[in-house]
């Protein structure tokens, strides 16, 4: 199949991927490997921006050996648990070695579908493609409950997505509303300082230290391969996750660890009293700073297609595969097939799955260079 060039004022691909994060870029490498014609838009500056933009002392919560993407090796000790700036430059690293078409700075507003192509607009441009990739993930929009709006506007609030390091928060004590993996490595971050720090809710489940160090690839192995859409446990793993908002299992933190620290615990943050957040068993807790831990929804307000999410706003696929829309895939979406969906070394099994279908599909479709003629411009938009 010839492959034709890579042009920045090209405006028709018979595969875009929205989304140049590691579920994008290892979609883009099986593409490439099958010789697919594709084009990746990134709404970044730079490759890893999703990583190095966020709190400074933040790790991932797998060993280096688990977070390699296809084709290449995570680098560095295989039992060391990597800095947000590492796996950065280790995504711009293996898109450059790859030799990825990321188009930078190009968010997407909207997405139709016309006849048998798709329209998708992206600042000022507009683009058409015969399929397309969505890999933005599930972690669009800050998660918080209404009654944040009601503490006293004297309280500072952020949400985890948006705090940086403990030199940026203020003087005084803090509160974190949940118990996750966020929440506890924030609690961490913060118990050092001169400041009473409560982090609040009950933690999920935590996965022992031993299990990764002793038993890690049969872990890996088992949250690959049992705990997935094909069975049962799997299923009802993903339910938990998906449809009653429980939060991933704790792996290299605990509550205990950071309790050591001075953190004290707190009931689930029930509501606010006089401006004051306060605990379900009735306790009012007074803080200078509220930092909100409590997750993310996902966001396909942009994809102007009908019937495309289930009840809990995640998208209905096979996989990744669209089961509503021909030609619509997704990748990187929380257990999109299993536990390790949104793991940096969990997205190629998916990545490979979704491009053997494109490339399928794009066979028995006409190229879209027939649908649409190439002006070598891009239609100005009126809006």
């Amino acid at each position: 199949m010839h492959l034709s060039p890579y042009r920045p004022d090209k405006n028709h691909w018979d595969t875009i991927i929205i989304g140049g994060g590691q579920a994008g870029l290892a979609t883009g490498y099986f593409l490439k490997q099958l010789k697919q014609e594709f084009i990746i838009l990134d709404e970044s500056e730079k490759t890893g921006d999703s990583w190095r933009n966020r709190w400074d002392s933040l790790r991932a919560f797998t060993p280096g050996w688990t977070n390699g993407l296809p084709g290449m090796p995570f680098p560095g000790p295989k039992n060391a648990f990597p800095s947000k700036d590492e796996i950065a430059s280790f995504l711009a690293k293996y898109k450059e070695t790859f030799d990825l078409p990321v188009i930078y700075c190009s968010p997407v507003s909207e997405m139709v579908k016309s006849d048998s192509f798709f329209e998708v607009i992206a600042g000022d441009k507009k683009y058409f493609a015969k399929t397309v990739v969505v890999a933005t993930g599930n972690f669009a929009l800050p998660k918080m409950p209404a009654f944040s709006a009601e503490l006293n506007p004297g309280i500072r609030q952020l949400h985890s997505s948006t705090y940086l390091s403990p030199s940026a928060i203020a003087d005084g004590d803090v509160l974190i509303v949940g118990a996750g993996i966020s929440g506890l490595q924030i609690a961490l971050d913060l118990a050092s300082g001169n400041r009473t720090v409560y982090v609040a809710g009950k933690p999920p489940a935590k996965i022992p230290d031993f299990i990764f160090k002793y038993l890690g690839h049969q872990f890996v192995w088992f949250a690959r391969n049992i705990l997935n859409t094909r069975t049962p446990i799997g299923r009802k793993a993903r339910h938990a996750i998906l449809s009653k908002g429980k939060g991933a299992p704790l792996i290299k933190i605990s509550l205990e660890e950071v309790l050591k620290k001075g953190v004290i615990h707190l009931g689930r943050i029930a509501g606010v009293h006089e401006g004051w957040p306060i605990t379900v068993d009735g306790k009012e807790i007074h803080i200078n700073t509220t930092i909100w831990c409590t997750g993310f929804l996902p966001n396909y307000s942009w994809i102007k297609l009908q019937d495309i999410l289930d009840g809990a706003g995640y998208p209905l696929t096979n996989r990744g595969v669209s089961s509503v829309i021909e030609g619509l895939f997704f990748a990187g979406s929380m257990f999109q097939y299993s536990l390790t969906s949104v793991w940096i070394g969990g997205v190629g099994r998916d990545a490979e799955f979704i491009a053997g279908k494109i490339t399928d599909y794009n066979k028995r479709n006409q190229p879209i260079k027939s649908m649409i003629p190439d002006t070598g411009l891009y239609p100005k938009l009126s809006r």
